[in-house]
This record gives C-alpha cells, sequence and structure tokens, in this order.
C-alpha cells in the first residue's frame, strides 16, 4: 500500500481518530504506549482459574480502573492493575492474570 504523498491528501485526517493493527507494531514500540481500553475484545485467563471470559469494557469512574469481563453472561469486574498481569499475548488477544485469591468469586 501506498503511504500519503501530499499535505492536501493528509488533511482528510486531520483531526480524526486513526487506527493501526497492534500486531503490525514492534513489542519495543509498545512499552508505555497502550492503554486498558486497548484490551476490549481480549480474553482473560488467570493463572489458577483458567479461562474467565472476555474483555467487553472499561470502567474508569471510580478511582480504581475496572476491566468488564464477560463469564458466561454474567459481569466480572477485575482491577486493571498491572501488577496482576503475567502475561499480554496480542497476536492470541489475551491477557494472563494472576488474581489473589478471593478477589472474585465465581460461584
Amino acid at each position: 500500500s501506498r503511504g500519503l504523498t501530499s499535505e492536501i491528501e493528509a488533511r482528510q485526517f486531520v483531526n480524526k481518530e486513526v487506527f493501526y493493527p497492534l500486531d503490525a507494531v514492534d513489542g519495543d514500540d509498545l512499552v508505555g504506549n497502550i492503554t486498558w481500553d486497548n484490551f476490549i475484545g481480549y480474553g482473560v485467563s488467570d493463572e489458577n482459574r483458567g479461562f474467565l471470559g472476555t474483555i467487553t469494557g472499561v470502567d474508569e469512574s471510580t478511582i480504581n480502573v475496572l476491566l468488564r469481563v464477560d463469564y458466561d453472561g454474567e459481569e466480572l469486574l477485575i482491577p486493571a492493575v498491572e501488577e496482576f498481569v503475567t502475561d499480554v499475548d496480542h497476536i492470541g488477544h489475551l491477557l494472563t492474570v494472576s488474581l489473589p485469591e478471593g478477589l472474585i468469586d465465581l460461584a
């Protein structure tokens, strides 16, 4: 594909939100540039509980950011804490976490 070749072509993108696929970005360029919103649509797997569900949204209405996860039709709210994240697979769209015991009750 060809890039933009003139200022006139580029003007159509002024004040517009544009997207670039994460899988096309060098992993080293991602450090510090990803927000929790980038993980909407990713699966979440806990090291002890297994697959929890899919991230459907991010709740920033409180001091603690929460990931909204669809767990078999129920909504789980998981704190968006970097220390809980043990692995991120941008190709497979999977966030692996290690949540403290008792943080969520799936019963």
